[in-house]
């Protein structure tokens, strides 16, 4: 068996409208991901310890995407037709794809993804322009072994 870690080879967001495939965006440089779980403690009459459990409240992070191709506006514009209730029915999910050195793959789902607010600096002009994009989803975490 193998020893190391794992490395994110791949980050693709697809983009669905009515079940059909719009587009794809595959040029991501950084991908962050949490999943959000909230602790709870209790205490009941007659029991000498405090319980505690977990809620699940979805996962959040950010992702950099590199404007290196006019599709990254596809994205955008997808994006801010849904936010102003222009389009119904468009989702967007997230595929990480994790390769380990024992040669397993492990590929985690995002489904239905939010964005919140995000801006498009513009830095010096020997700098490509990235965006940084937070992002949220109430769904939970899907983790398939390929």
């Amino acid at each position: 068996m193998s020893q190391g870690y794992a490395r994110g080879d791949d980050i693709i967001i697809r983009t669905t409208v009515d079940g059909e495939e719009q587009a794809s965006l595959e040029n991501v440089d950084s991908f962050d991901s949490t999943v959000d779980l909230r602790m709870i403690e209790e205490q009941f009459l007659g029991r000498k310890g405090i319980d505690v459990s977990e809620i699940h409240d979805g996962c959040s992070g950010t992702l950099t995407v590199t404007i290196g191709k006019p599709g990254v506006f596809d994205f955008i514009e997808a994006v801010f037709q849904r936010a102003t209730r222009q389009t119904f029915g468009t989702v967007f999910n997230f595929m990480e794809q994790i390769a380990f050195p024992s040669g397993e793959v492990r590929i985690l789902i995002y489904r239905d993804v939010a964005f919140g607010a995000f801006a498009m600096p513009v830095p010096g002009r020997d700098q490509h322009k990235k965006l940084t994009i937070p992002w949220k989803t109430g769904e939970p975490l899907q983790v398939v072994a390929l």
